[in-house]
């Protein structure tokens, strides 16, 4: 046993002072005569020992209420283990998981809920003059300071579930920087959480001896969801009026069998396809969403579901800007092949520019989504560098080299990991289309076995380093391409003579051509999941211009802006919070869409066991840990015990009550 207080046990000395009035009785006697004291003399015997003995048991009932009394204020415990007790002041951090997985409905409700009472029922185990920090998943800075009790019940009631997924590592070390220099001599951790297998990573904690870890796990039901994962598009270009086939991920966590579930399409806020799908226990599924774009500009996309009680998923954001008109550029000599002129003279979509090789301005090369080089012999430094830096800011170049000049036809392909070698003048046919290609998606409804495919006669050998478009007999390519940074090259074996090949005046001259043209327009990316995505790129501002906005529904802001090769580089840095669709705006204009969705790691409710946290705990060899499964007043007094020991002077406060009572009845009725 030990005592809180041991001071207070001083007072026992206190105890001799009854003992001694009790054994010196000053009280006076008067002599009282009698004729006859015959009689007397056997009641007066009696009576003295019958009162000795009253006398005894009332100092002994005062002796043990004083005692008890004192004892009480000692406040003595009863250690429940080998560990040093705890006494003095606590300071107790307190991570509250309020991500979206705590929707999950437990037998006493949802778990946030069921979270704050666990908290409420922490407090309890605790003296009023203890201070306690509170920690979410957004790791907010008024939550980060010490409190006391009625200061932390006000912090609990405003914690609402949030996008931001934390680990409990991640946890762990962010309280244990706040508290670690606290001077309170008593300091614990609780961790109040569902513990998902997906980031939990409870591994990976590390032991600490001056900290102890209290886990406080929240069991869920049946762990089942139903959710949109992602998104994309079959074809990696959008174009005005053109078809769109839309292919959404959908999982289903449960082992329901779900038929006719509907999923809906919006496009700027019109409904675009509703339709529905059918998904097994645990399946994965794709459902493509056909529809066609009857708009250029940015398109603001929802694809939604209705799954309960987890919610937050059933809604997928993207984002896309549809072109009204292409700019291609055709780079050439004027004695050159007019193929390319022909195929897009009478398009209304793509534009084509021609560009005098005499009199460039490479400030307007970056208005030209892609470059044709047309059989140009000779390409200056600064063309090759000028060329070079438009591909890595993300334009697309297809090269047609000119049966001269080799040298300087490598200097153009040395800065993209390309060299021709050996012209070669015995003629060949074409045998192979990689229909897989994104060239040539939706081109063929089925590849016919016998197709018959240009002839070459004289043509370089390309390098083998790339994806293979077009191949010869021989299983030498005869076009190629490959990703340069953000941008794209693409390098056929031959110029556009006739006299070289037969590839202009071939069926299959238009849609590889035309398709490579289409390739080029990049779409930005589809969407970002929040607290993941914090930096955005976007076309360098002009000079003079204001700084670009992102805003929403509720929401506009500057983000940090930084300059970064011929980019602009926004760090959005957690300020967007709610999933939906966003715009990116310089004044008044809307330059590009975003869309940002929520972590669909919540999505994945696995949890924890408590058997399996038990393992898991004792695998990671922590030390000092504590793993509570007790609820409401239990849980308090599972705590209270912990901390110290078993408390007993509420005991003490009860024996001096009843030997005070004992004192009163012997001083009544004892004659």
């Amino acid at each position: 046993m030990k005592f809180v207080y041991p001071e207070f046990l001083y007072a026992l000395f206190a105890l001799a002072i009854p003992i001694v009035i009790h054994l010196f009785n000053f009280r006076r006697y008067k002599t009282v005569y009698f004729t006859n004291v015959r009689f007397l003399k056997s009641v007066q015997e009696e009576t003295q020992s019958t009162n000795k003995l009253k006398h005894l048991l009332v100092l002994l009932s005062r002796l043990l209420a004083l005692a008890f009394l004192i004892i009480a204020f000692a406040q003595p415990i009863l250690p429940t283990s080998d560990q040093e007790q705890k006494v003095g002041k606590s300071l107790i951090g307190i991570y509250i998981d309020n991500s979206f997985s705590m929707q999950a409905e437990t037998a006493d409700g949802q778990s946030l809920d069921v979270a704050k009472n666990r908290v409420i029922n922490i407090l309890d185990a605790y003296k009023p003059d203890d201070q306690f920090l509170i920690l979410t998943n957004d790791f907010e800075t008024k939550h980060q300071r010490p409190v006391n009790k009625e200061q932390f019940l006000e912090e609990l009631q405003g914690i609402q579930l949030s996008p931001n997924t934390k680990s409990i590592p991640e946890v762990t070390a962010r309280l244990k920087d706040i508290i670690i220099d606290h001077a309170a001599p008593n300091k614990s951790i609780f961790l109040i959480s569902d513990f998902q297998k997906s980031s939990a990573k409870i591994e990976e904690l590390q032991n600490d001896s001056l900290i102890d870890l209290q886990f406080v796990p929240i069991i869920s039901e049946l762990a089942s969801n139903l959710y949109i994962d992602s998104c994309w598009f079959y074809s990696p270009f959008r174009q005005y009026n053109g078809k769109e086939q839309l292919v959404v991920k959908i999982v289903n966590l449960s082992d329901k069998n779900y038929e006719n579930i509907p999923i809906r399409l919006t496009i700027n806020g019109q409904i675009k396809s509703p339709g529905s799908f059918n998904i097994g226990p645990f399946e994965t599924t794709y459902d493509t969403l056909n529809y066609s774009n009857g708009t250029s500009g940015i398109q603001a996309g929802e694809i939604s579901i209705k799954d309960y009680p987890i919610t937050f998923d059933d809604h997928f954001y993207f984002s896309y800007k549809v072109e009204s008109q292409l700019n291609i550029a055709s780079l050439q000599t004027t004695s050159k092949s007019e193929a390319i002129s022909a195929l897009f003279q009478n398009d209304p979509f793509i534009t084509l520019t021609k560009l005098d090789i005499n009199q460039l301005n490479y400030q307007e090369f970056g208005k030209h989504r892609l470059i044709i080089l047309n059989e140009l012999i000779t390409y200056s430094s600064g063309l090759i560098k000028e060329l070079n830096k438009y591909v890595e800011n993300g334009g697309h170049l297809l090269i047609f080299p000119d049966k001269s000049n080799l040298e300087n036809q490598n200097a153009l392909l040395s800065p993209f990991g390309w060299r021709l070698n050996t012209r070669m003048t015995t003629p060949i046919k074409i045998d192979y289309i990689n229909e897989q290609s994104p060239i040539y998606r939706n081109v063929f409804d089925e590849l016919p076995k016998n197709l018959t495919l240009p002839t070459v006669n004289n043509y370089y050998q390309l390098p083998n380093s790339g994806e293979v478009i077009m191949r010869f007999q021989n299983r030498k390519p005869y076009l190629i391409t490959k990703s340069m940074s953000k941008g794209r090259v693409y390098l056929a074996a031959t110029s556009l003579s006739n006299e070289e090949s037969s590839f202009t005046e071939h069926a299959i001259f238009v849609p590889t051509v035309y398709n490579i043209a289409l390739n080029s327009l990049q779409s930005n990316t589809l969407f970002h999941t929040i607290n993941e995505n914090n930096q955005l790129t976007t076309a360098m501002l002009k000079s003079g211009d204001r700084p670009m906005r992102i805003v929403g529904e509720s929401i506009d802001f500057i983000p940090e802006q930084r300059k970064m090769n011929q980019e602009l580089a926004l760090f959005v840095h957690g300020q967007i919070t709610v999933a939906g669709n966003y715009s990116l705006e310089n004044g008044a204009n809307a330059v590009e869409g975003l869309a940002f969705n929520y972590n669909r790691n919540e999505s994945q409710l696995a949890t924890y066991s408590t058997e399996e946290l038990t393992d898991l705990l004792i695998k990671s060899e922590l030390k000092n840990y504590t793993l509570f499964t007790s609820t409401n007043e239990l849980l308090t007094n599972e705590i209270a015990n912990s901390n110290s020991g078993i408390t007993l002077w509420k005991y003490a406060i009860l024996l001096c009550l009843l030997f005070l009572g004992c004192e009163i009845l012997l001083l009544r009725f004892y004659h």
